[in-house]
């Protein structure tokens, strides 16, 4: 409509003009010379110019569809590329290794710039058990400031073999990010793991609020079990003549085990301790636990040292006293370290025989005593925090006391 409107008033122009005017034009082109009459020669150069006006419309018109269709193209590609990422997240969750595997190739080369891949990556190759390309996939996250506690939180969390310390990253973290839940528990298994009894305190004493009930009690316990283990080290360095520091180990432990009567780690930590001087109770103590740790190495091995600390005439006696089965591998096991101390090499070698011929097939031998209630990772001695997965406290006896 407005270009209509536009050439009649074209034409209304040039008819004014020409009627106006009668004047001649005389044009030089190209050694020609073209004599036309005004009002032509204003209608000629209205002509070109709408030309012109119209092949540049048309160019740009067609510079804007182009520029459409690629948009338009790039959101499809965005969109596509943001359903892969729901589709790995998804198969993150559900632990579909192949299928989190696939979308994540795919997101390479649509979203490799993305500052969140390395964190998709990573969590990937945890699936996959490649945990030193978790390491590294998470490490590349620490480039990018907003992300680098993001980083450091997954790294604090993957086994112990991938660094030496898995907690060295730690420092680096401002101090809005160490107030952070997760951020807590890194420092306060940091502390437990370097024997920090003070930092440990502070922390649990400071940031108590953001731990739960169960939590709590474990953090206690761990505490308490970890500040032993340094006195019984100084007990030890001093080939055991250091009566001061055996009486504080004794006592926290002690501290640890009335934490939870039921806990069956504290107890036997307890009673390991006792050896030195209270034989009977900790016996007493490791009474509760059989029969059903009598599995467990760490219990076999207490038992033996706890038999050997009794006087002489009371070691067999007690042995039959207790809810172990005669013709089991623990029952000669123990008599075999009785007669051993005794000097009496035919008994000795007797028990020894009964312990090969009644010990157990492969599938059920002995079993460490100190399993991980989280993961089910598995350690030769009690330790404040699970190697593998970090939870504080969680290295327990998988028995009923």
């Amino acid at each position: 409509m407005k270009t209509a409107i536009t050439l009649v008033l074209l034409v209304v122009l040039v008819a004014g003009i020409q009627f106006l005017s009668a004047d001649t034009v005389t044009i030089l082109l190209a050694g020609y010379e073209i004599s036309m009459s005004l009002s032509v020669a204003l209608t000629f150069i209205l002509i070109l110019f709408f030309l012109a006006h119209g092949v540049l419309s048309s160019i740009a018109s067609l510079m804007a569809w182009s520029q459409h269709r690629s948009l338009r193209r790039q959101l499809q590609r965005s969109q596509e590329s943001l359903d892969t990422l729901g589709l790995c997240w998804q198969a993150v969750v559900l632990q579909d290794k192949k299928g989190a595997d696939r979308h994540l190739g795919v997101l390479k080369k649509s979203l490799r710039d993305n500052p969140l891949l390395p964190y998709l990556q990573g969590r990937v190759c945890e699936m996959k058990g490649d945990m030193e390309g978790a390491r590294q996939a998470y490490q590349a996250l620490m480039f990018d400031p907003k992300l680098s506690a993001l980083g450091i939180r997954e790294l604090t969390h993957l086994p112990d073999n991938q660094t030496k310390d898995p907690f060295q990253w730690l420092s680096t973290l401002s101090v809005e990010q160490r107030q952070e839940p997760w951020a807590v528990r890194a420092l306060m298994a940091r502390a437990l793991v370097t024997a920090d009894i003070d930092g440990a305190n502070q922390l649990f004493r400071t940031h108590r609020r953001i731990f739960d009930a169960k939590e709590s009690l474990r953090m206690e316990k761990a505490i308490a079990a970890v500040e032993a283990k340094q006195f019984w080290q100084v007990y030890t360095d001093s080939q055991k003549q250091d009566p001061d520091a055996l009486a504080q180990a004794q006592e926290a432990f002690k501290k640890a085990y009335q934490r939870d009567r039921s806990d069956v780690s504290m107890r036997s930590l307890y009673a390991g301790s006792l050896c030195e001087t209270d034989a009977r109770e900790a016996l007493s103590l490791m009474k509760k636990i059989l029969p059903q740790g009598a599995g467990f190495l760490f219990v076999q091995t207490l038992l033996m040292q706890i038999i050997r600390s009794l006087p002489e005439k009371e070691r067999t006696k007690t042995i039959k006293s207790m809810d172990i089965k005669e013709n089991s591998p623990l029952y000669h096991r123990l008599m075999a370290s009785v007669f051993e101390s005794l000097g009496f090499v035919e008994k000795l070698a007797y028990h020894e025989a009964e312990v090969i011929r009644l010990q157990p097939s492969d599938t059920d031998a002995l079993r460490h005593a100190w399993i991980c209630d989280h993961c089910q990772d598995q350690s030769v001695t009690w330790q404040p925090v699970c190697g593998n997965c970090k939870t504080i406290g969680s290295y327990t006896m998988a028995i009923s006391s």
